[in-house]
């Protein structure tokens, strides 16, 4: 069975990416803006984006505000109960499974390397960094 929640996105960074430690693992977090549409029905989107442990590491160290960036990864959907007005809120955001430079060889070299890293996926933080190859 093929894997419907996949999705493969080209932005630019809207803030510098932010790194924070969740148990023995860490996420990095950031902001992309895309394109949507064409001519006088373009539109520009904002989604929010994380990323773990080697492919977070991957995006703190070469990507900064501006910086346009490859995103493979899926669709996360996370809901909650906001603590002031007691209402579910939710929110959807791009689990960056793998991430990579995008633009000219002279943008990849600034950046201190080239490709793509796969990462360990946000669904499963248990996997230790050897579980995984790429």
């Amino acid at each position: 069975m093929s894997n419907l929640n996949s999705v493969n996105l080209i932005g630019r960074l809207t803030r510098t990416p932010e790194t924070k430690i969740i148990g023995t693992n860490n996420v990095c977090e950031f902001s992309v803006a895309f394109d949507i549409g064409f001519g006088d029905k373009k539109k520009t989107a904002f989604i929010e984006c994380s990323a773990w442990n080697k492919s977070g590491d991957f995006v703190q160290a070469n990507f900064d505000k501006g910086k346009e960036i490859l995103i493979q990864g899926r669709i996360d959907y996370q809901s909650w109960e906001d603590k002031d007005t007691k209402k579910m809120r939710s929110k959807i955001t791009i689990a960056a499974d793998r991430v990579g430079f995008v633009g000219s060889n002279k943008d990849k070299q600034e950046g201190g390397s080239s490709g793509a890293v796969s990462g360990q996926p946000q669904g499963n933080p248990n996997l230790n960094d050897e579980d995984i190859h790429f």
